[in-house]
């Protein structure tokens, strides 16, 4: 197959020659426009110095560093998400950009505190993705302080000090998908108490639960103190009046109690999973 030439880049162009050789050699000013049909042109065909036009083009582009920091750098998710954001780097013409990929090596919110921190000076703008953390929150104002705005991807975090959030909204995905539940659930028959107490409860009842076990923990925790300022009787103040009392048979029975109960809390709200939730029993079954 013959090699392209300047004369076949300026035929799939819609240009003169002087035109292209024009903006492969940046001898004299061409129109943006012009320079991006030559550059088209010249990437389709497989032109030998497409790689040279794209430079002249960009060489007169503004240029801007983003910094961008993923977790998991062995995940295939992730791998593709840093592939689709270099290529769209990339496929932008009016502007250079400069993209600094870095990834998390673990879930620490200190890491990512300490990644971004190490963006001031480096880029113009970071993008990340992490757990909302107060020493992630204090890193992202750190480098507000220093005019670098910080945006959000894929979950949120330090909201009030962050550029943006880029990402999905759980309410309105939680709305839609309640709506969705509900319609099709009609739509087979249910009655409205049905798609309530057998649908919807069942799906909302996961997060409740979760947290109705850690409260139900911080109940009995809680009852020293407050048994211990108003001065009612209970188990809690019995246990500062025996820690007082150097009375460690007692102590050593509420520590006890309290693990006994922690552990049946758990436990329990484990079992109500499965029972809500039956892709639970089905991992449990599988080997």
């Amino acid at each position: 197959m013959k090699r392209p030439t300047i004369t076949d880049v300026a035929k799939a162009a819609g240009v003169s020659v002087a035109t292209v050789d024009r903006v492969l050699n940046g001898r004299l000013p061409v129109r943006e426009e012009t320079s991006r049909r030559v550059f088209e042109a010249a990437e389709k065909i497989g032109f030998h110095a497409t790689n040279i036009i794209r430079q002249r083009m960009l060489a007169d582009l503004p240029s801007y560093s983003l910094g961008i920091i993923l977790r998991k750098e062995r995940h295939a998710f992730y791998q593709t998400f840093a592939d689709e954001l270099e290529l769209a780097a990339r496929n932008v013409r009016d502007r250079h950009l400069n993209l600094r990929i870095e990834f998390a090596q673990s879930g620490e919110p200190s890491e990512l505190a300490a990644l971004l921190t190490g963006m001031k000076g480096r880029v113009q703008a970071v993008a990340a993705t992490g757990p909302d953390h107060h020493d992630v929150t204090a890193a992202v104002e750190a480098l507000k302080a220093k005019g670098i705005p910080t945006f959000s991807l894929l979950s949120d975090f330090a909201q009030g000090v962050r550029e943006a959030y880029l990402g999905a909204n759980n309410m309105k995905v939680g709305r839609t998908a309640a709506w969705m539940i509900s319609r099709l659930a009609r739509s087979k028959g249910a009655s409205d108490l049905r798609v309530v107490t057998h649908h919807a409860l069942r799906n909302a009842a996961a997060p409740a639960l979760t947290v109705a076990g850690d409260l139900a923990v911080g109940l009995v925790n809680g009852a020293v103190v407050v048994e211990a300022i108003f001065g009612w009787p209970g188990i809690g103040k019995l246990l500062i009046d025996s820690i007082m009392r150097l009375d460690r048979p007692v102590v050593v029975a509420y520590l006890m109690i309290t693990v006994l109960m922690f552990i049946l809390i758990n436990l329990a709200v484990d079992l109500l999973y499965s029972v809500l939730d039956p892709r639970m029993r089905l991992r449990a079954a599988q080997p």
